[in-house]
């Protein structure tokens, strides 16, 4: 992978890997520190990556690994020590099906290529780039309860499209579960 090759991947995937791990991680400056890390590892580690995959699908589960790291972490920044506590029951970690994620991701990205390009806009700014209903609206130039109402428009032409396309391959739950968040 040449310099130009990785400056292209992350302009192709930092916004949403950043609204990935911002849904987990709250604090901006952290998000973006793990966003970084995520990226200084695709870095150091692509002469092992598999060309045949997709390098989405890889950056969004080393996301997801190192925000739960990070949430691990101040979790035990801020709880007893052990040596406190009779019982430690820390749950393990959720394996991440690759295959399964990625086929969630293209069952998504293909719904909201469906939409009127209006709705599309404000779904991706704010699923994809976390902006709040405000500054959608600043930006599109438009009402706060518009950007609310196609927002919803949005969500409900998405759920019809999976339906209608992907429901019996069943296994959506992601996609659904991100598509009636409120």
């Amino acid at each position: 992978m040449t310099r130009e090759e990785f400056e292209h991947l992350y302009n192709q995937y930092s916004a949403a890997i950043y609204a990935n791990i911002r849904k987990m991680v709250k604090p901006a400056d952290v998000a973006e520190d793990i966003l970084q890390d995520v990226f200084t590892v695709l870095w150091t580690n692509r002469a092992k990556l598999d060309p045949t995959q997709p390098i989405g699908n890889w950056l969004f589960v080393v996301s997801y690994h190192r925000s739960i790291s990070y949430l691990k972490k101040k979790l035990r920044e801020n709880t007893v020590p052990a040596a406190d506590l009779t019982l430690v029951d820390i749950p393990a970690e959720p394996k991440v099906d690759e295959k399964y994620y990625s086929a969630q991701i293209d069952i998504l990205n293909n719904a909201v290529d469906h939409l009127p390009p209006h709705k599309q806009k404000v779904f991706r700014l704010y699923h994809f780039e976390n902006k709040t209903f405000d500054e959608i609206a600043q930006e599109l130039n438009l009402s706060v309860a518009s950007v609310r109402f196609y927002l919803k428009q949005s969500r409900a032409l998405i759920r019809q499209y999976v339906n209608e396309h992907f429901a019996p391959a069943a296994g959506i739950s992601l996609l659904l579960l991100l598509v009636t968040i409120p």
